[in-house]
């Protein structure tokens, strides 16, 4: 049993040997016979290699530029944001000023009524305007916190504060005549 075995191992030794000198037979003749195509496809792929580190790079700057771009574009969003976000508050700042402005009209309007209806007296006509709009129509004198004005046309108009106003046909001041 082991004379056969160093038989097998001796047979697979020379096996070896053999096929090792073909190996290095076969790799000498191509060493010899393909050295300029070694050469020229090595050539090929230096220059395979550096188109690639080109494309590369080229990527690498478009990459580079079209992400500087969205954040230019980004940050100019962002700045539009803040801006209408700031025109929203000016226009909330206005309407809530609007809103005060006609809350003390209509205020002014109801102390206008007040004192207009409490200082009545004899047979004359005036009625308060706001905007060439009849808000309250009373019969009587102006009231004491208005004073009678020059006339406009056949018209007389005594002025109170604000927008509001107390109009009335009339020949002179004091004599208003019915509407």
């Amino acid at each position: 049993m082991k004379d056969q075995v160093q038989k097998m191992n001796n047979t697979l030794n020379l096996q070896i040997q053999q096929t090792v000198v073909y190996l290095m037979q076969n790799i000498t003749n191509l060493n010899q016979s393909n050295q300029l195509q070694f050469d020229t496809q090595k050539q090929q792929m230096n220059s395979i290699s550096l188109n690639i580190n080109n494309i590369n790079s080229q990527l690498t700057s478009t990459i580079n530029s079209i992400n500087r771009n969205l954040q230019t574009q980004i940050d100019g969003i962002k700045n539009d944001m803040k801006n209408v976000q700031s025109s929203i508050t000016g226009i909330t700042g206005y309407i809530n000023n609007i809103n005060n402005i006609n809350q003390i009209q209509n205020n002014d309007i109801q102390a206008l009524k007040s004192k207009a209806t409490s200082n009545l007296s004899g047979p004359l006509w005036c009625k308060i305007a706001k905007n060439n709009e009849v808000i309250f129509q009373v019969s009587g004198y102006c009231p004491l916190m208005a004073q009678c004005c020059r006339p406009v046309s056949n018209y007389y108009h005594c002025h109170v504060y604000g927008d509001s106003y107390l109009y009335a046909t009339a020949q002179r001041c004091g004599k208003f005549e019915p509407f």
